[in-house]
């Protein structure tokens, strides 16, 4: 539950931080404040960490693996292999739940937006 609230959180955050980069790239290159330019760019958004939590899911601990390559390491393959794929498989869980609950809360933001306005 605690998980959930942190990536709601981060989640409303970045909604926020692209709505404000996004007005203010149609007010400064086009002259309109317009509410498409903030969907569209919360949906892309949201796209790309659902790819990036796609692809860190398929690759695994590719990466990640040879940053801990010490001599003093007596643990054995395996073991270095399961902790960090379970590292690796808990980001790829964060950043899918996090690209789809920023595209969830744009959509339900912007069909509230259209009930109002």
């Amino acid at each position: 539950m605690k998980n959930l609230l942190r990536l709601i959180k981060m989640s409303a955050v970045m909604i926020a931080a692209v709505a404000f980069l996004s007005l203010f790239y149609a007010l400064y290159m086009h002259g309109v404040l317009s509410p498409a330019y903030v969907f569209t760019a919360n949906f892309y958004v949201g796209v790309l960490l659902t790819v990036a939590g796609l692809l860190t899911l398929v690759m695994g601990p590719v990466f990640q693996f040879f940053k801990r390559d010490n001599l003093l390491d007596h643990s054995t393959f395996s073991e270095r292999y399961m902790e960090e794929r379970e590292k690796a498989r808990i980001r790829s869980y964060d950043l899918l739940y996090l690209g789809m609950l920023n595209i969830t809360l744009t959509a339900v933001i912007q069909l509230i937006l259209s009930f109002i306005i």
